[in-house]
């Protein structure tokens, strides 16, 4: 049986994003893929008192937006150390690097504040 463009991708996204995330206290919320609107995992912070939610859309197009509010492609341009990250990608390999970047600008910028 051969994967849909959507299953891979899903199956790579999620490969680069679960460990990160579970290892933060993060589970994993919604999934959306193969479907016209796009696709997109959805990662929520694993406490009552401030949620976080973290949203990955990768298709069409590529953003991570926090809490339903910042977006890390157009906040990257304010830290100098991050304005090398790309806004979009190329194949699996592409969205792997992509993805393994946008979590250490997340991780650098979100969490350890």
């Amino acid at each position: 049986m051969e994967l849909t463009w959507s299953e891979s991708y899903l199956i790579v996204a999620l490969r680069v994003l679960m460990p990160f995330f579970r290892k933060h206290g993060f589970r994993l919320s919604e999934i959306d893929f193969g479907f016209r609107d796009g696709d997109y995992i959805v990662f929520k912070e694993n406490s009552f008192h401030k949620p976080k939610e973290v949203k990955f859309i990768y298709n069409p197009g590529f953003d991570v937006i926090v809490s339903n509010k910042i977006s890390l492609v157009e906040l990257k341009n304010k830290y100098p150390e991050f304005m090398h990250l790309p806004t979009d990608y190329q194949g699996e390999e592409g969205l792997k690097d992509i993805l393994k970047e946008y979590i250490v600008f997340f991780e650098n910028q979100f969490l350890t504040k």
